[in-house]
């Protein structure tokens, strides 16, 4: 009987630490999710911002998603918990390893990015729509582009 007990002890604390880390892969897919959501609203914003640039869009939608852009940067880095990379959550998420093991500079890529998108807001509000371009594409290049070419496994959506 005292055998049957503990065999019985040890499953369902098997099953508690399996349920646990079901929840932890629910989670961190969760916040994949969300990441990838933001990640494609910042695509949205900077695309209005470069309509406005090529005089296809609004002076106000630019305005907004410079703005927004500023935002959501400032919310980025905590869209990355540690458990979230490709080798945590493979075919679920994108985000290389490499953001933990090299984390300063890619914080140092959000700071950047929420610098620069700051200033963009700016340059739309004085700048001429070339002004404003070569603001965006400077964005894109060492903001949106650095991060990506470095923390992001190739051929992700």
């Amino acid at each position: 009987m005292k055998a049957v007990r503990k065999w019985n002890v040890a499953m369902i604390a098997a099953l508690g630490v399996m349920a646990m880390g079901t929840v932890a892969v629910a989670a961190g897919a969760d916040t994949v999710k969300e990441r990838q959501a933001s990640m494609k609203a910042q695509g949205a914003d900077l695309k209005a911002v470069t309509d406005y640039a090529r005089g296809k869009g609004d002076k106000d939608a630019a305005l907004k998603g410079a703005s927004d852009l500023t935002d959501r940067a400032a919310k980025d880095a905590k869209l990355f918990p540690k458990g979230t990379s490709s080798a945590d959550l493979p075919g679920v998420s994108h985000a290389k390893p490499e953001i933990w093991t090299d984390n300063a500079k890619f914080m140092a890529i959000l700071k950047g990015m929420q610098d620069k998108s700051s200033k963009l807001a700016d340059v739309i509000k004085s700048g001429s729509p070339d002004d404003v371009k070569t603001a965006a594409m400077d964005l894109a290049k060492t903001g949106c582009g650095a991060c990506h070419s470095t923390y992001r496994e190739a051929g992700a959506q």
